[in-house]
Protein backbone atom coordinates (compact mmCIF):
# COMPACT_ATOMS: atom_id res chain seq x y z
CA UNK A 1 0.00 0.00 0.00
CA UNK A 2 2.98 2.47 0.66
CA UNK A 3 4.31 1.89 -2.71
CA UNK A 4 0.75 2.91 -3.75
CA UNK A 5 -0.34 -0.49 -5.58
CA UNK A 6 -3.76 -2.54 -4.37
CA UNK A 7 -2.75 -5.95 -2.96
CA UNK A 8 -5.40 -8.80 -3.98
CA UNK A 9 -3.50 -11.00 -1.31
CA UNK A 10 -5.10 -14.46 -1.55
CA UNK A 11 -4.82 -15.16 2.13
CA UNK A 12 -8.24 -12.94 2.47
CA UNK A 13 -9.77 -15.52 0.69
CA UNK A 14 -11.88 -18.63 2.22
CA UNK A 15 -10.54 -21.96 1.99
CA UNK A 16 -9.22 -23.09 -1.69
CA UNK A 17 -11.27 -25.33 -3.79
CA UNK A 18 -12.39 -25.72 -7.38
CA UNK A 19 -15.28 -23.17 -7.48
CA UNK A 20 -13.08 -20.36 -5.24
CA UNK A 21 -10.01 -21.14 -7.54
CA UNK A 22 -12.11 -19.70 -10.69
CA UNK A 23 -12.89 -16.75 -8.56
CA UNK A 24 -9.16 -16.55 -7.83
CA UNK A 25 -8.28 -17.06 -11.68
CA UNK A 26 -10.70 -13.64 -12.57
CA UNK A 27 -8.76 -12.29 -9.28
CA UNK A 28 -5.56 -12.78 -11.00
CA UNK A 29 -6.38 -11.48 -14.69
CA UNK A 30 -6.92 -7.84 -12.89
CA UNK A 31 -3.32 -7.57 -11.54
CA UNK A 32 -0.38 -6.41 -12.73
CA UNK A 33 1.94 -8.59 -11.21
CA UNK A 34 2.15 -11.71 -9.12
CA UNK A 35 3.86 -11.85 -5.76
CA UNK A 36 4.96 -15.74 -4.75
CA UNK A 37 6.14 -16.36 -1.22
CA UNK A 38 7.11 -19.37 -0.63
CA UNK A 39 7.80 -20.62 2.81
CA UNK A 40 7.72 -24.46 4.30
CA UNK A 41 4.54 -25.66 3.13
CA UNK A 42 3.44 -27.27 -0.09
CA UNK A 43 -0.51 -25.94 1.05
CA UNK A 44 -3.86 -27.31 -0.15
CA UNK A 45 -4.17 -29.56 -2.87
CA UNK A 46 -6.66 -30.49 -5.77
CA UNK A 47 -7.90 -33.43 -6.75
CA UNK A 48 -4.89 -33.87 -8.69
CA UNK A 49 -2.64 -33.14 -6.06
CA UNK A 50 -1.37 -30.23 -7.47
CA UNK A 51 -1.71 -27.38 -4.75
CA UNK A 52 -3.68 -24.35 -5.31
CA UNK A 53 -0.61 -21.89 -4.70
CA UNK A 54 1.18 -23.48 -7.57
CA UNK A 55 -2.06 -23.39 -9.75
CA UNK A 56 -2.44 -19.91 -9.02
CA UNK A 57 1.36 -19.42 -10.41
CA UNK A 58 0.91 -21.45 -13.19
CA UNK A 59 -2.15 -19.27 -14.55
CA UNK A 60 -0.39 -16.32 -13.86
CA UNK A 61 3.02 -17.67 -16.13
CA UNK A 62 0.27 -18.57 -18.56
CA UNK A 63 -1.02 -15.38 -18.76
CA UNK A 64 2.18 -13.88 -19.19
CA UNK A 65 2.12 -11.88 -15.65
CA UNK A 66 5.27 -10.81 -14.38
CA UNK A 67 5.98 -13.09 -11.12
CA UNK A 68 8.03 -11.96 -8.08
CA UNK A 69 8.88 -15.02 -6.10
CA UNK A 70 10.58 -15.35 -2.79
CA UNK A 71 11.87 -18.48 -1.76
CA UNK A 72 12.66 -19.61 1.91
CA UNK A 73 16.24 -20.15 2.19
CA UNK A 74 16.27 -23.03 4.38
CA UNK A 75 12.60 -24.43 5.55
CA UNK A 76 13.95 -26.61 7.63
CA UNK A 77 15.04 -23.96 9.93
CA UNK A 78 11.43 -23.44 10.64
CA UNK A 79 8.76 -24.61 13.43
CA UNK A 80 7.86 -27.94 12.47
CA UNK A 81 4.10 -25.81 12.76
CA UNK A 82 4.91 -23.82 9.69
CA UNK A 83 5.71 -27.01 7.60
CA UNK A 84 4.55 -29.58 6.17
CA UNK A 85 5.53 -32.27 8.87
CA UNK A 86 6.27 -35.68 8.22
CA UNK A 87 4.20 -35.78 4.87
CA UNK A 88 6.83 -37.23 2.79
CA UNK A 89 4.59 -36.95 -0.17
CA UNK A 90 4.05 -32.64 0.20
CA UNK A 91 7.84 -32.11 1.48
CA UNK A 92 8.55 -33.73 -2.29
CA UNK A 93 6.48 -31.45 -3.82
CA UNK A 94 7.45 -28.43 -2.19
CA UNK A 95 11.23 -29.26 -3.21
CA UNK A 96 9.94 -29.88 -6.46
CA UNK A 97 7.74 -26.79 -6.63
CA UNK A 98 10.75 -24.60 -5.61
CA UNK A 99 13.05 -25.55 -8.21
CA UNK A 100 10.19 -25.17 -11.19
CA UNK A 101 9.77 -21.30 -9.60
CA UNK A 102 13.84 -21.18 -9.76
CA UNK A 103 14.01 -21.84 -13.36
CA UNK A 104 14.14 -19.52 -15.87
CA UNK A 105 13.62 -16.34 -13.35
CA UNK A 106 15.51 -14.20 -10.44
CA UNK A 107 14.46 -15.07 -7.43
CA UNK A 108 15.09 -13.66 -4.15
CA UNK A 109 15.99 -15.58 -0.85
CA UNK A 110 15.00 -14.82 2.68
CA UNK A 111 14.75 -16.29 6.05
CA UNK A 112 13.33 -14.33 8.80
CA UNK A 113 9.69 -12.44 7.82
CA UNK A 114 11.53 -8.66 8.69
CA UNK A 115 13.49 -8.84 5.71
CA UNK A 116 10.46 -9.49 3.81
CA UNK A 117 9.34 -6.06 3.13
CA UNK A 118 12.71 -4.41 1.87
CA UNK A 119 12.93 -6.98 -0.48
CA UNK A 120 8.98 -7.42 -1.85
CA UNK A 121 9.66 -3.26 -2.25
CA UNK A 122 12.73 -3.40 -4.23
CA UNK A 123 11.63 -5.78 -6.71
CA UNK A 124 8.19 -4.14 -6.94
CA UNK A 125 9.48 -0.89 -7.66
CA UNK A 126 11.57 -2.58 -10.49
CA UNK A 127 9.07 -4.57 -11.96
CA UNK A 128 7.08 -1.41 -12.00
CA UNK A 129 10.00 -0.01 -14.33
CA UNK A 130 10.72 -2.81 -16.35
CA UNK A 131 7.58 -4.13 -16.83
CA UNK A 132 4.92 -1.01 -16.80
CA UNK A 133 1.62 -1.68 -16.90
CA UNK A 134 -1.60 -0.60 -16.97
CA UNK A 135 -2.62 0.07 -12.83
CA UNK A 136 -5.77 1.38 -11.81
CA UNK A 137 -7.78 5.02 -12.15
CA UNK A 138 -10.83 6.31 -10.38
CA UNK A 139 -14.41 5.20 -12.46
CA UNK A 140 -15.67 8.55 -12.39
CA UNK A 141 -12.05 9.80 -14.62
CA UNK A 142 -12.10 6.13 -16.52
CA UNK A 143 -12.67 7.41 -20.38
CA UNK A 144 -13.99 5.17 -22.52
CA UNK A 145 -12.50 2.52 -24.39
CA UNK A 146 -13.22 3.42 -27.61
CA UNK A 147 -12.79 7.24 -27.39
CA UNK A 148 -9.40 6.13 -25.83
CA UNK A 149 -8.57 4.25 -28.98
CA UNK A 150 -9.74 6.88 -31.45
CA UNK A 151 -7.72 9.39 -29.90
CA UNK A 152 -4.76 7.03 -29.90
CA UNK A 153 -5.25 6.44 -34.38
CA UNK A 154 -5.88 9.79 -34.70
CA UNK A 155 -3.01 10.93 -33.01
CA UNK A 156 -0.88 8.41 -35.03
CA UNK A 157 -2.47 9.70 -38.17
CA UNK A 158 -1.75 13.53 -37.26
CA UNK A 159 2.18 11.88 -36.87
CA UNK A 160 1.92 10.78 -40.14
CA UNK A 161 0.81 13.88 -42.23
CA UNK A 162 2.91 15.75 -39.97
CA UNK A 163 5.84 13.55 -41.51
CA UNK A 164 4.54 14.23 -44.97
CA UNK A 165 4.05 18.02 -44.51
CA UNK A 166 7.88 18.09 -43.76
CA UNK A 167 9.35 15.94 -46.08
CA UNK A 168 7.21 18.27 -48.83
CA UNK A 169 8.22 21.40 -47.13
CA UNK A 170 12.04 20.37 -46.92
CA UNK A 171 11.80 18.89 -50.38
CA UNK A 172 9.79 22.13 -52.05
CA UNK A 173 11.57 24.01 -54.60
CA UNK A 174 10.33 27.69 -54.22
CA UNK A 175 9.86 28.66 -58.28
CA UNK A 176 9.76 32.64 -58.38
CA UNK A 177 7.35 33.80 -60.81
CA UNK A 178 5.60 30.88 -61.58
CA UNK A 179 2.60 31.34 -63.76
CA UNK A 180 -0.95 30.52 -62.67
CA UNK A 181 -2.90 27.91 -64.32
CA UNK A 182 -5.09 30.07 -66.37
CA UNK A 183 -2.07 30.48 -68.03
CA UNK A 184 -2.36 29.96 -72.20
CA UNK A 185 -0.18 27.85 -74.20
CA UNK A 186 0.30 26.96 -77.58
CA UNK A 187 0.28 22.88 -78.31
CA UNK A 188 1.59 21.91 -81.31
CA UNK A 189 1.28 17.61 -82.80
CA UNK A 190 0.61 15.78 -85.31
CA UNK A 191 -2.56 13.46 -86.99
CA UNK A 192 -3.06 11.15 -90.07
CA UNK A 193 -4.78 11.11 -92.97
CA UNK A 194 -5.88 9.48 -95.74
CA UNK A 195 -4.76 11.40 -98.60
CA UNK A 196 -4.17 10.12 -102.45
CA UNK A 197 -4.16 6.79 -101.58
CA UNK A 198 -1.91 6.93 -99.09
CA UNK A 199 -1.48 7.81 -95.01
CA UNK A 200 0.64 11.50 -94.39
CA UNK A 201 1.12 13.42 -91.05
CA UNK A 202 -0.42 16.64 -90.52
CA UNK A 203 0.34 19.33 -88.48
CA UNK A 204 -1.64 20.71 -85.84
CA UNK A 205 -1.58 23.94 -83.62
CA UNK A 206 -4.11 24.13 -80.42
CA UNK A 207 -4.25 27.31 -78.45
CA UNK A 208 -5.28 26.37 -74.73
CA UNK A 209 -4.75 27.02 -71.45
CA UNK A 210 -2.52 24.64 -68.66
CA UNK A 211 -6.66 24.86 -66.48
CA UNK A 212 -8.03 23.51 -69.95
CA UNK A 213 -5.92 20.72 -70.18
CA UNK A 214 -5.86 19.57 -66.60
CA UNK A 215 -9.50 19.46 -66.06
CA UNK A 216 -9.61 17.89 -69.52
CA UNK A 217 -6.76 15.60 -68.04
CA UNK A 218 -7.71 15.37 -64.40
CA UNK A 219 -10.21 12.50 -64.12
CA UNK A 220 -8.03 9.74 -65.90
CA UNK A 221 -5.00 10.34 -63.41
CA UNK A 222 -7.18 8.46 -61.00
CA UNK A 223 -6.45 5.47 -62.37
CA UNK A 224 -2.72 6.34 -62.24
CA UNK A 225 -1.21 6.23 -65.83
CA UNK A 226 1.90 6.16 -67.22
CA UNK A 227 4.00 8.34 -68.65
CA UNK A 228 3.53 7.17 -72.33
CA UNK A 229 -0.59 6.93 -72.25
CA UNK A 230 -1.14 10.17 -70.46
CA UNK A 231 1.06 11.66 -73.75
CA UNK A 232 -1.48 10.27 -75.67
CA UNK A 233 -4.79 11.20 -73.53
CA UNK A 234 -3.41 14.65 -73.61
CA UNK A 235 -3.37 14.67 -77.26
CA UNK A 236 -6.56 13.41 -77.54
CA UNK A 237 -8.56 14.89 -75.29
CA UNK A 238 -6.94 18.29 -76.53
CA UNK A 239 -8.13 17.76 -80.83
CA UNK A 240 -11.21 16.37 -79.65
CA UNK A 241 -12.19 19.96 -77.33
CA UNK A 242 -10.72 21.38 -80.41
CA UNK A 243 -12.42 19.72 -83.17
CA UNK A 244 -9.06 18.31 -84.79
CA UNK A 245 -8.85 14.66 -86.14
CA UNK A 246 -7.70 12.30 -83.38
CA UNK A 247 -6.71 9.77 -86.22
CA UNK A 248 -3.02 8.78 -84.82
CA UNK A 249 -2.92 11.62 -83.52
CA UNK A 250 0.08 12.92 -81.34
CA UNK A 251 1.15 16.13 -79.11
CA UNK A 252 4.96 17.07 -79.64
CA UNK A 253 7.25 15.71 -76.71
CA UNK A 254 8.52 19.06 -76.21
CA UNK A 255 5.19 20.80 -75.12
CA UNK A 256 4.18 17.72 -73.48
CA UNK A 257 6.98 18.16 -71.46
CA UNK A 258 6.40 21.70 -70.98
CA UNK A 259 2.86 20.79 -69.61
CA UNK A 260 3.96 17.92 -67.12
CA UNK A 261 6.53 20.12 -65.50
CA UNK A 262 4.23 23.40 -65.21
CA UNK A 263 1.49 20.49 -63.77
CA UNK A 264 3.86 19.47 -61.06
CA UNK A 265 5.15 22.82 -60.18
CA UNK A 266 1.66 23.94 -59.31
CA UNK A 267 1.10 21.07 -57.01
CA UNK A 268 -1.58 19.43 -59.37
CA UNK A 269 0.36 16.57 -59.76
CA UNK A 270 2.57 13.98 -58.99
CA UNK A 271 4.87 12.26 -61.33
CA UNK A 272 7.06 9.08 -59.53
CA UNK A 273 8.74 6.46 -61.24
CA UNK A 274 7.27 2.92 -59.37
CA UNK A 275 7.88 -0.72 -60.26
CA UNK A 276 4.93 -2.02 -63.20
CA UNK A 277 3.30 -5.27 -63.06
CA UNK A 278 5.62 -7.11 -65.03
CA UNK A 279 8.80 -6.44 -62.89
CA UNK A 280 10.13 -3.32 -64.80
CA UNK A 281 10.29 0.28 -63.78
CA UNK A 282 7.66 3.49 -65.09
CA UNK A 283 7.03 6.76 -64.91
CA UNK A 284 3.15 7.12 -63.35
CA UNK A 285 1.34 10.35 -62.84
CA UNK A 286 -1.05 11.04 -59.88
CA UNK A 287 -3.27 13.50 -58.68
CA UNK A 288 -1.88 15.25 -55.39
CA UNK A 289 -4.36 16.18 -52.71
CA UNK A 290 -4.69 19.85 -54.29
CA UNK A 291 -5.11 18.24 -57.70
CA UNK A 292 -8.16 16.35 -56.65
CA UNK A 293 -9.76 19.72 -54.77
CA UNK A 294 -9.29 21.37 -58.17
CA UNK A 295 -10.32 18.61 -60.60
CA UNK A 296 -13.98 18.81 -58.54
CA UNK A 297 -13.66 22.36 -58.62
CA UNK A 298 -13.94 22.46 -62.25
CA UNK A 299 -15.28 18.74 -63.51
CA UNK A 300 -18.35 18.90 -61.25
CA UNK A 301 -21.60 20.13 -62.44
CA UNK A 302 -23.06 23.36 -60.46
CA UNK A 303 -26.13 24.95 -60.06
CA UNK A 304 -27.49 28.57 -59.16
CA UNK A 305 -29.45 28.00 -55.47
CA UNK A 306 -27.13 29.47 -52.90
Amino acid sequence: MELDCIPAGMEAFPAADEEQMNFIKKIIDDCDYYVLLIGGRYGSVDNSGVSYTQREYEYAVEKGIPVLAFIHSNPNSLPFENTDGADAAKIEKLNDFRDTVKAGRIVKFWEVEKELPGLVALALSRAIKTYPAVGWIRANTAADVEVLSEVNELRKENANLKAEIKNMTENETKIPNLAPISTPIEVSGTNRRYVRGEYTDFPWTIKTTFQEIFALLAPSLIANPNDTRTQSLVSEYLCTAHGVDTYKTSISTKDFDTIKVQLEALGLVSIKRAATVGGSVGVFWNLTPLGRNVMMDLRTIKTDDK
